[in-house]
């Protein structure tokens, strides 16, 4: 096929394609373990007739040993979709935002600790984003949890306890009006 563009097109099913769940409730996410300490988003590949959700949902609870009725996606934030070059060949990642379905137990906002030897952990924003590795995963997470932050404050999700996911001090933007331009007289 010649014309436009003809050289670059490629079949997307070609291309390889992760899916997880960025978990929420409180003020901090689940990041699973794998490899020794190293944490991350859960992702995993969808199997046989997966759709992207029920691929992300599986890859969560086989990599954090946890139950589906644990959370809920929440449908009405946009996924993050972010492009994993660490090896050679483009991986494409979704990752969906999800809330626990049961609060934070009594104090553990404040507390901030983690065990190696779990499965995962719970972190806030910052460190969230200090320990991951990948930088595709702290755009999922940093996008995540503006868009859910962005939807709570809309009331498009109406969480049934507190949910503060995001950074401590959020940059403010200072919009200026624009300034008309009078060409020269000639």
């Amino acid at each position: 096929r010649e014309g436009y563009g003809a050289q670059t097109l490629q079949n997307t099913s070609e291309r390889a394609r992760l899916y997880g769940l960025l978990l929420l409730r409180g003020s901090k996410c689940v990041l699973s373990r794998r490899d020794g300490n190293v944490v991350s988003v859960p992702c995993g590949e969808a199997k046989s007739f997966e759709t992207a959700e029920q691929a992300a949902t599986r890859a969560t609870c086989e990599a954090c040993d946890i139950y589906p009725d644990e959370f809920m996606i929440l449908r009405d934030v946009a996924p993050a979709k972010v492009y994993d070059k660490t090896s050679g060949s483009p991986v494409i990642v979704t990752i969906f935002a999800a809330l626990a379905t049961n609060p934070p137990p009594p104090g553990s906002e404040e507390f901030e600790s983690e065990d190696e030897d779990d499965l995962y952990d719970w972190f806030p924003f910052d460190r969230a984003v200090a320990r991951l590795e990948n930088s595709y995963e702290k755009k999922a997470v940093m996008n995540l949890a503006t868009q859910v932050t962005e939807a709570v404050n809309e009331g498009i999700v109406v969480p049934e306890y507190p949910l503060n996911f995001g950074p401590k001090v959020i940059p403010t933007i200072q919009l200026t009006p624009p300034v008309a331009v009078t060409p020269a007289p000639e």
